[in-house]
């Protein structure tokens, strides 16, 4: 298992990722006011039983050099940084449809719950905790579009705090 410096410099480098990817690519389209741009992506999801949806350019997937992932920034209209909320789940590009388990970092599988900054320790949730885990199901994979459900808890660092998130489903466009 990776040290908590690693991991804690693992994270920001995958948050900077995900924010820059959100960012730069949600610039308003004229003709959209919403800025969904005609994207059908949704991600979908409860943490400890609160709903949260998540649609278009802001619920998106990446591949990275060995992995995919499947983001979802949750960002509500008129909100401030502590409002906003970030999840995405990371696994091996290698794996094909089915069930992936989220656990071990080292094994390049595993969801992330972030909260507001992330800046302290009760604000980032991880499934490589010792006590965290959970499945993603994989039910589509293209070049274009991954599909499926997925379930997990997450806790801090040195788990202190545990989230539970439930009824996850997602279609998301790659870019």
């Amino acid at each position: 298992m990776m040290s908590h410096t690693m991991k804690s410099m693992k994270t920001v480098f995958l948050m900077l990722i995900a924010l820059n990817i959100a960012f730069t690519s949600c610039q308003k389209d004229p003709a959209d006011p919403n800025n969904n741009n005609n994207d059908d992506s949704f991600v979908e999801f409860k943490v400890d039983g609160q709903a949260y949806r998540v649609e278009g350019v802001l619920a998106y997937g990446t591949a990275l050099s060995d992995q995919l992932g499947i983001y979802a920034v949750y960002n509500p209209d008129n909100s401030t940084k502590n409002d906003d909320r970030l999840l995405y789940i990371l696994f091996d590009k290698t794996k094909d449809t089915g069930n992936i388990l989220l656990k071990e970092e080292a094994d390049d599988d595993f969801g992330v719950w972030i909260v507001g900054d992330g800046a302290t320790d009760d604000k980032e949730f991880f499934t490589y905790n010792e006590t965290a885990g959970g499945v993603l199901q994989l039910t589509q994979k293209t070049e274009d579009v991954l599909e499926g459900t997925f379930s997990f808890s997450a806790a801090t660092f040195h788990n202190t705090h545990k989230v539970y998130i439930t009824d996850g489903k997602f279609s998301v466009k790659m870019r």
